[in-house]
């Protein structure tokens, strides 16, 4: 077998999709293999444990219970995963924090290309498994890591260290509080969707702060904060009510 083929399982339990999934993939993948479908929980550990593939499009919802149960249970794991889903917002922001791809029911053709794009241009079979674990911690408590996307490859980094998020063009920046900082290949809009219902807040266009290492709040029009690292970071007129909204929230946590 050709060695640099990508060895792929589809594990959905409607048979259009599974269907749809695997047209796409003769037609515009000829470097995918699909090696096996499934169409339960049950039927998708057993073909992952024996199999080892490279990729699995797995279904969030299956009839005998859902795909991160599959993930909870199997042996093997230093595969990636391509999460297929109509519609779950809770289990979405999970798989974001993990840097795992996902695609929307209905599934087109220029979607799951560009999942399997990314998916070959960051292939990293030591961060598989990593990547596994922390969306089952993800889905089970309030995240304390996330995988960030980088020129290189990938970086786990514990959100207690991100001091803000600024915009650069296409990228984000994350700053953390010994001073240095991560380029992410993602913007400052897909940054503020993952960590909006933690910590965070967007203060304007170009910064997303961690509520934790505001040190005082100077008003104006809009006003400014400054933060622990000695950043002074403007608040945009119209993200200031949600801002103090939020900082009120969080305060009376202490």
């Amino acid at each position: 077998m050709n060695k640099e083929l990508i060895r792929t399982v589809i594990i959905d339990d409607e048979e259009h999709c599974r269907f749809t999934i695997t047209e796409i993939i003769k037609k515009f993948c000829p470097n995918l293999k699909i090696v096996s479908q499934g169409n339960s929980v049950e039927s998708g550990i057993k073909i992952i444990d024996s199999l080892k593939p490279d990729l699995v499009f797995l279904d969030i919802h299956l009839d005998d219970g859902d795909g991160f149960e599959i993930l909870q249970n199997i042996s093997f794991k230093n595969f990636e995963v391509v999460f297929t889903t109509a519609h779950d917002n809770f289990a979405l922001k999970a798989i974001e924090f993990s840097a795992l791809h996902y695609l929307l029911k209905p599934i087109s053709a220029k979607d799951l290309i560009n999942a399997t794009e990314r998916f070959q241009n960051t292939r990293n079979k030591n961060i598989q498994e990593e990547k596994i674990n922390l969306l089952q911690e993800s889905l089970t408590k309030t995240p304390e890591k996330i995988i960030l996307p980088t020129y290189e490859g990938f970086q786990i980094i514990k959100l207690e260290t991100v001091i803000y998020c600024e915009a650069s063009d296409k990228y984000a920046i994350f700053h953390l509080i010994d001073k240095t900082s991560v380029v992410i290949s993602k913007s400052l809009n897909d940054v503020e969707k993952t960590l909006q219902d933690l910590s965070f807040v967007r203060i304007h266009h170009s910064y997303i702060v961690n509520l934790k290492y505001i040190t005082s709040y100077e008003k104006g029009k809009g006003g400014s904060v400054s933060l622990t690292n000695g950043k002074k970071l403007e608040i945009s007129f119209r993200r200031k009510q949600l801002f103090i909204d939020k900082l009120k929230k969080y305060v009376t946590h202490f």
